[in-house]
């Protein structure tokens, strides 16, 4: 059966970016793991998630560039904005990709359980299979 849901993860900590798929996989997701922006922005295109993870914090490229390139360029990505730094970067991405266009964002801070990613994955898609 395919994943009803696709997930791109971008993250520089290559073990979250992994563990954020296997959490994903467990709730019926189709899954990709990046660990920079510029793995990210080529596999947008050609994996078309549905949702993205996406950390705010990161060496080259960071989390509000992505987000911006999502409101001009795939508008309909869900979007789970991820930071272990201050909350208000995230504050900020949730209302710099609203305001760029009519993006769904949800926000988490690091360090968050699987509880809690799962949920904000179903909070964007809707309920799993039963």
């Amino acid at each position: 059966m395919m994943a009803r849901h696709r997930l791109l993860v971008v993250d520089d900590e290559p073990g979250l970016a992994e563990l954020l798929c296997e959490f994903a996989e467990d709730a019926d997701f189709e899954t990709m793991a990046t660990t920079d922006a510029a793995a990210f922005l080529a596999a947008l295109p050609t994996f078309a998630p549905t949702v993205v993870a996406i950390d705010v914090v990161m060496p080259t490229m960071d989390g509000i560039e992505l987000i911006r390139h999502i409101a001009r360029t795939n508008p309909d990505v869900a979007i789970i904005v991820m930071t272990g730094f201050n909350p208000h970067y995230a504050d900020f991405a949730k209302r710099l990709g609203e305001a760029s266009g009519d993006l769904t964002i949800t926000t988490l801070l690091k360090p968050f359980d699987r509880k809690s990613f799962v949920a904000a994955l179903a909070d964007l898609t809707g309920p799993g299979p039963t």
